[in-house]
């Protein structure tokens, strides 16, 4: 597998994690919005004993991850949330990050070193498999505890105080609905690759639902689908879902485009 690590400290802190545990190459990448660091990343990159060549860009971090990774394939990008201490946008996430990055892309947050609990957004969408296979990776790669959330959109408000309106898991399970097919599927697949996971389900707007889980549930990452490549009628909403997710969450965001290309443990 092959890395493309920017020169920040969260993103290299959390880089070499992951270069160590997939025995992956690293590439850093040296941005005009971060000076000065880029040896230092690789000279900890090589006394871990990891594989390190280095790119050198003069434009911005989010320009030159723009255009390194349209010229060079790699399995992972990973960077730091730049614009929230940057000022770009007003510190607002910056759309491009999210529709112009062809790649898997972790959005790295500060204290993200070690990876102990992770948090899946799952659903019936095709991508959910994606997901699954990077918790399956890290699981078996680090020893990750693995939970998985679905979220049930609220009733109308015209309903609001109607009894029994909640729904547990097992009865969502038992629905046999396409949604309860695929949670269960999700759990299957997981139990099948060697992994143990916890299965919650909450109410409500999803993006919402999300953040809170992972703030009240101490995770240190965040997976999640993504819009690249999606139907131009659901683009939009799902890059709209995928920014408020990035921007609130308090752990580090993997956003999933492909599978790990590596399937050996």
């Amino acid at each position: 597998m092959r890395f493309l690590v920017h020169a920040d400290e969260h993103s290299v802190q959390i880089g070499l994690t992951l270069a160590h545990a997939f025995k992956a190459s690293v590439v850093v990448l040296q941005s005009g919005t971060i000076s000065g660091q880029a040896a230092q990343a690789v000279t900890l990159f090589h006394t871990a004993g990891i594989e390190t060549d280095i790119i050198t860009r003069q434009s911005d971090w989010l320009q030159s991850l723009r255009v390194v990774t349209r010229a060079q394939p790699f399995d992972l990008v990973i960077t730091d949330s730049l614009w929230q201490r940057t000022g770009l946008l007003g510190g607002g996430m910056p759309k491009p990050l999210i529709s112009d990055i062809p790649t898997n892309l972790l959005v790295a947050r500060p204290g993200g070193v070690s990876l102990r609990r992770v948090l899946l957004a799952v659903s019936a969408a095709p991508q959910t498999t994606l997901l699954l296979g990077w918790a399956a990776q890290l699981a078996a790669r680090l020893g990750t505890q693995t939970t998985l959330l679905h979220i049930v959109e609220r009733p109308p408000s015209m309903f609001a105080g109607l009894p029994d309106m909640e729904e547990t898991l097992s009865r969502f399970l038992q629905s046999n609905t396409s949604e309860a097919r695929a949670v269960q599927g999700s759990v299957d697949r997981l139990l099948a690759l060697g992994v143990q996971p916890e299965l919650r389900l909450e109410r409500g707007v999803a993006a919402e639902q999300i953040v809170a889980e992972a703030r009240e549930g101490g995770y240190d990452l965040l997976i999640i689908g993504s819009s690249y490549g999606a139907p131009a009628s659901t683009r939009l909403l799902m890059e709209g879902i995928t920014a408020k997710l990035v921007q609130r969450a308090p752990c580090g965001v993997l956003i999933v485009r492909a599978e790990p290309t590596s399937t050996k443990i």
